[in-house]
């Protein structure tokens, strides 16, 4: 039976047939055209490309095995490139496998379509294109609040309330050259007692907020 993942933006198909496999991923585009990207392939094809992937096969349920070799054929094999034998780390080999499968469902299309808009991106911005073309930028409207006034402690109270519900991406390109560092600046130490870097700091500030904040809506529930 072929396995079907619906998405927001979509729907992946994997269609297992023996040693065969087949995998298509039809996504609406932003005007609203159906985009399909398909392709296929089996045992063969991904033990010559996944060795360290065929070579566990039978550490993985056929759900499991059927979704990595769906990713071999999206160009993904390096994923299984590192595995060890059989034996070895199984349940984190499995755990990759249903964090891949979780992250695909999130994704209009999933990872194929993910990987399929990188690549396009990347040959537009080759190329000199302007995806932004015809756009205008602008401000958006923003508050000034003054610490530890009602203002400001309403809008923290809010902030935590929803904190667990979102997502964090931290923009950190560039060397520490100019603090006569040669790594990545979030990797220098916030402080030399305990020489803890920007990232570590960074992370448990996250984690903590995430935490009380689903503390917070456990208890209301």
């Amino acid at each position: 039976m072929p396995t079907t993942v619906t998405t927001s933006g979509g729907s992946t198909t994997v269609t297992s047939t023996g040693p065969s496999y087949s995998v298509k991923t039809v996504v609406a585009s932003p005007s609203g055209a159906k985009v399909v990207v398909s392709s296929s392939g089996g045992a063969t094809a991904a033990a010559a490309s996944a060795p360290q992937l065929s070579a566990n096969a039978a550490v993985l349920s056929a759900e499991e095995l059927t979704y990595a070799e769906s990713m071999v054929a999206a160009g993904q094999a390096h994923l299984f490139a590192g595995w060890p034998a059989p034996g070895e780390m199984d349940a984190e080999k499995k755990g990759l496998i249903q964090q891949l499968m979780e992250s695909d469902s999130l994704y209009g299309g999933g990872i194929p379509q993910y990987v399929e808009n990188a690549r396009v991106l990347l040959a537009a911005s080759k190329s000199g294109t302007n995806p932004l073309e015809g756009y205008s930028p602008s401000l958006a409207d923003g508050v000034t609040l003054t610490a530890h006034t009602d203002e400001w402690a309403a809008s923290e109270a809010a902030g935590l309330e929803a904190v667990a519900k979102c997502a964090f991406m931290l923009v950190a390109g560039g060397l520490g050259e100019r603090l006569g560092y040669s790594g990545i600046k979030i990797a220098l130490p916030t402080e030399t007692s305990s020489e803890r870097c920007y990232l570590d700091h960074y992370i448990s500030t996250i984690l903590a907020c995430v935490a009380f904040s689903t503390r917070r809506m456990s208890a209301s529930t």
